[in-house]
């Protein structure tokens, strides 16, 4: 019976080890993933090919995606996922609080539409 008592403590020592593990490296492996996501939102902006509004100036895909990845360095302490990115760095003025509106092939959107879109397909993608 004393066996028995050994066997489950060193069965209950292990789960917990496994579990703190666990939860020590999901933040990890969930923010790998989302710089993942956010490094292909800005190469998409980058290279899209597409004009981006920023309080009245045009700017193309370069200087748009300079700008954010600017934004996402000050913002960054901030962002937990992709959405927060999305959010806080590529879709509206801090300064203003005007949204970013971006015009690809004659139509005109959000910028936040644009990029939540694209995070989808990219996610659908990426499975």
């Amino acid at each position: 019976m004393n066996r028995f008592r050994n066997f489950n403590g060193f069965v209950a020592s292990s789960l917990a080890v496994i579990l703190a593990l666990c939860i020590t490296f999901l933040p990890c492996l969930s923010h790998a993933g989302m710089e993942s996501e956010i490094d292909h939102l800005l190469e998409y902006i980058e290279t899209s090919g597409c004009t981006f509004n920023r309080n009245g100036t045009i700017h193309d895909g370069q200087d748009a995606c300079e700008h954010i990845r600017k934004k996402y360095a000050h913002t960054k302490r901030y962002i937990k996922t992709t959405e927060d990115f999305i959010q806080y760095a590529a879709t509206k003025s801090s300064m203003s609080g005007r949204p970013y509106q971006v015009t690809c092939e004659g139509n005109e959107m959000p910028t936040a539409k644009w990029l939540l879109d694209e995070l989808a397909r990219f996610r659908k993608t990426s499975q």
